[in-house]
């Protein structure tokens, strides 16, 4: 009996052990790739920040600025003068590395927008909304807020990046009333709201968001996009 009793401790105490070392190495692998996605974030973060504040004051107008941004989002190197040259004479050089053997780059684009579009996950920080939101079509964006509507209420408190706005605008406005002016609220009170709405350079779009908010029974909102959109170059349209 007392055999019987040893066996029994030891084999629990083996089992616990193996338990416990499956656990660790479980533990440490998922550790590992948090802190490499961490890290990866980190260096996408500082490299869009970086380039913001480089060309902030170079950039010629709006487009120049936001492209420059979206390369440094993909990490995407200048053009050397020998693949200009490439390209000109039609040789194959490495700017073809990124084309599929089966089809051209743009059915790569459209195939990829299609996987994301079924399979998205929620964002947990606001580089997850801003590469999701590039990466989504048109039709998609609506969708994509109403399926993380808190999460990204919170994710645009904490940083919005402006080159995003005048598009975010855009997928708001073909919202019914109550849709869009609920979520032109919670872009209002996003961060640095209106330092970002400086660089919306559409008065065109300027003007249909002063409609929309034309209908609200409050001024809180619609003032705090007047402030933000008066410029000398953009006349308010007259309050409804």
């Amino acid at each position: 009996r007392m055999d019987s009793a040893d066996d029994r401790s030891r084999s629990l105490e083996e089992r616990e052990a193996r338990e416990l070392e499956d656990a660790m190495s479980f533990s440490w692998s998922e550790m590992e790739k948090e802190m490499k996605a961490a890290m990866a974030a980190d260096a996408r973060y500082e490299r869009i920040n970086e380039t913001k504040k480089r060309v902030v004051s170079t950039a010629r107008d709006y487009t120049e600025f936001k492209n420059f941004v979206a390369c440094a989002e993909d990490n995407l190197k200048p053009v050397t003068s020998k693949e200009l040259a490439e390209l000109r004479t039609g040789k194959p050089g490495s700017w073809r590395k990124g084309v599929p053997k089966n089809g051209d780059a743009s059915d790569r684009v459209a195939d990829e927008r299609v996987t994301f579009a079924a399979s998205a996950k929620k964002p947990k920080t606001p580089l997850d909304f801003e590469r999701d939101w590039r990466r989504l079509s048109q039709d998609d964006k609506a969708a994509y807020l109403e399926r993380n509507n808190a999460r990204i209420r919170k994710l645009w408190k904490l940083e919005l990046d402006a080159t995003l706005l005048s598009d975010i605008l855009e997928t708001l406005l073909q919202q019914d009333d109550d849709d869009a002016l609920d979520w032109l609220r919670a872009l209002a009170e996003s961060h640095r709201f209106a330092l970002n709405a400086a660089f919306v350079q559409d008065d065109h779009l300027k003007t249909r968001v002063m409609e929309r908010l034309g209908v609200v029974e409050g001024d809180e909102l619609y003032k705090a996009y007047e402030a933000a959109f008066s410029s000398s170059s953009f006349s308010l349209p007259p309050r409804e």
